[in-house]
């Protein structure tokens, strides 16, 4: 019978908790610098979904508005309009009084996706275990964490 919560610390074997707490840092790490490439330095996508949420809330025309590289706005308007909160303007415009701050706005969207990540991986692992035979445990390695850790470390 498979837990639907992960299996206790001390449970783990060393290396285990090395991978844990690897994959945990590595997040860590790599959030703060994808926030300060996207906010400070202008590379990454992200701009272009705040440039659409500015442009939907503001009135300018949603599928004209382009970021710095260029880029413009493919999605539907329903996507423009719940990114409200990250709206940032083009160069020259005011910024609206109710956004978030553009470093803000992108770590904020940065870990909201890492955790969606996380939630996702950890709902494919759960089907995987309903459907797999109980001899999914493993010696010397936790299926339960492998499961999970495996998908993001890849």
């Amino acid at each position: 019978m498979h837990s639907q919560f992960a299996p206790r610390l001390r449970q783990l074997r060393w290396y285990e908790i090395v991978l844990i707490a690897t994959v945990a840092a590595a997040l860590c790490i790599y959030l703060p610098v994808v926030v300060k490439r996207s906010a400070v330095q202008g590379f990454g996508d992200v701009q272009v979904f705040f440039r659409a949420a500015w442009a939907v809330w503001t009135g300018y025309p949603l599928y004209e508005v382009a970021d710095h590289h260029g880029w413009t706005y493919h999605y539907p308007p329903t996507f423009a309009l719940l990114m409200g909160p990250f709206a940032h303007p083009l160069d020259g415009f005011p910024k609206p009084e109710w956004a978030l701050p553009l470093p803000l706005s992108v770590a904020t969207w940065y870990v909201f996706s890492a955790l969606a990540m996380l939630a996702a991986v950890d709902l494919w692992a759960r089907g995987l275990e309903r459907a797999l035979p109980p001899s999914l445990d493993q010696t010397g390695w936790s299926a339960w964490w492998l499961l999970r850790l495996g998908p993001v470390v890849a």
